[in-house]
């Protein structure tokens, strides 16, 4: 077995199994009560991978059955950071429904718009580098990975527009998400622009979602560790609906 395919196969296993970790954790403290969609998002993903790497070892399994089910996994995992991101954006709102109702209107309106903008900007850029054959899908997922990545930047900003702490988990889940998202874009662009051929980009693209994953791990356990009798700062609720309700006016 060569160099490669040991890396490969190791960023490919070893950062599922510390999912299972992080969901253990999660199941401990009971946090998914609280975020019950990255939990689902982790869920995903651990079970997509065990899926695959099921359909890999059967030799009967053709290589457009697997390349089928690797698209509809890849599609899963695209809708639910969405979710994720959403759940991040409405955690300081936690305390009152009917401001994540409104939170929750909105930002399906933003995220149509940023994916739109997202569109336009790589199908400008890239219409006089890529054929038409390939353009159609590198414009999509090029465009999700963007706009999710500008999703997660304005999380921060959200917060800090709001004054609102950011705990240790959202604080990780924000920064490994950031991650995964920043670097995709620029990986995909090598990809079609050197060819399949080129590993190094897969190379890449697994270790840094081994590194999403060990942050993850890391600001979760921070936040099991954490005393049950401490209380964490919180801002007014009064000064968060102010600034939401302008937020949401027309």
């Amino acid at each position: 077995m060569t160099a490669y395919r040991l890396i490969s196969l190791y960023l490919w296993i070893g950062p599922h199994a510390l999912l299972g970790v992080v969901l253990a954790l999660m199941l401990r403290r009971r946090s998914y009560r609280e975020f019950p969609i990255y939990f689902s998002y982790l869920l995903f993903e651990l079970i997509q991978f065990c899926i695959l790497i099921a359909l890999g070892s059967i030799d009967s399994v053709s290589l457009s059955t697997y390349t089928q089910a690797d698209f509809l996994a890849r599609v899963g995992s695209m809708a639910l950071r969405f979710g994720v991101i959403q759940e991040l954006f409405q955690s300081p709102l936690s305390n009152s429904p009917p401001l994540r109702r409104t939170f929750a209107r909105r930002f399906s309106l933003a995220s149509v718009i940023v994916v739109t903008l997202a569109s336009m900007f790589i199908a400008l850029l890239c219409k006089n580098v890529f054929n038409a054959s390939i353009l159609a899908p590198y414009v999509i997922e090029q465009a999700l990975d963007t706009a999710q990545c500008a999703l997660v930047v304005a999380i921060f900003v959200w917060h800090h527009h709001l004054g609102a702490r950011m705990s240790n988990a959202v604080f990780g889940i924000a920064a490994g998400l950031g991650l995964l998202t920043a670097l995709e874009p620029a990986l995909h662009a090598v990809r079609y622009l050197v060819g399949t051929e080129f590993k190094l980009p897969n190379i890449v693209s697994l270790s840094v979602f081994h590194v999403s994953v060990l942050i993850w791990l890391y600001f979760i356990r921070a936040e099991v560790r954490r005393p049950l009798g401490t209380v964490i700062p919180a801002t007014d609720v009064r000064a968060w609906t102010d600034e939401l309700g302008r937020f949401s006016q027309p």
